[in-house]
């Protein structure tokens, strides 16, 4: 199974990614003191507070862009296939003087991309329940989406954790990114708490 964002850790299966998760939630817990500490070694450079990172003058400030011989760098050409929408721009007035204009029998093309605007996928499940003769006991069919009694799924679970633990996001950034971007309520508390139950 996979999350579905090509070309980036989310292409990676979802097994593998809670693997990653709940590693890097489980040495960071057990090693809570040190990462708490700014000054750690193994603190990420996004937990550093600015004056606690060595100062850039007196380094000498490299030419942008790649060493002479190698080949350039660019974003992949859009395939047509890749094409979400069409829209078509027209010409009612000189964008520069607001004056008339005389079109021409010519178009230009132009791609852009973006992050879309989502909303939390919801999604209701509707879990079977039965008897097992040999547990002598009620069972109900398994959800693998989220965690046993959790209401966030797992992959907005990797994702805040792959943000904290992997890139060093503070926990009110991402509580912030959510909220604000993706209109997904979380709080500090659920996010620590999640991840504990991710690192067990």
């Amino acid at each position: 199974m996979s999350v579905g964002v090509s070309g980036s850790v989310f292409s990676f299966s979802l097994s593998s990614l809670l693997f990653a998760s709940a590693f890097l939630a489980s040495f960071l817990v057990l090693n809570q003191a040190k990462v708490a500490d700014p000054g750690s070694l193994s603190t990420p450079s996004g937990m550093k507070p600015p004056y606690e990172k060595p100062s850039a003058k007196g380094r000498r400030r490299k030419k942008p862009g790649r060493k002479k011989g190698h080949p350039g760098a660019r974003r992949p050409k859009v395939r047509d296939e890749d094409i979400n929408q069409t829209k078509e721009h027209s010409l009612h007035a000189c964008p520069d003087c607001n004056g008339p204009v005389t079109l021409l029998e010519e178009t230009r093309e132009r791609f852009t991309e973006d992050i879309p605007e989502e909303k939390p996928e919801v999604t209701r499940h509707i879990q079977q329940v039965g008897y097992c003769k040999t547990c002598k006991k009620k069972i109900i069919a398994v959800v693998d989406d989220a965690l046993p009694g959790s209401t966030v799924g797992n992959r907005a679970l990797v994702l805040t954790a792959w943000l904290h633990y992997g890139l060093g996001v503070t926990i009110s950034h991402i509580v912030n990114i959510f909220n604000v971007h993706f209109h997904f309520p979380l709080t500090p508390g659920g996010l620590v708490h999640m991840w504990r139950r991710l690192a067990e």
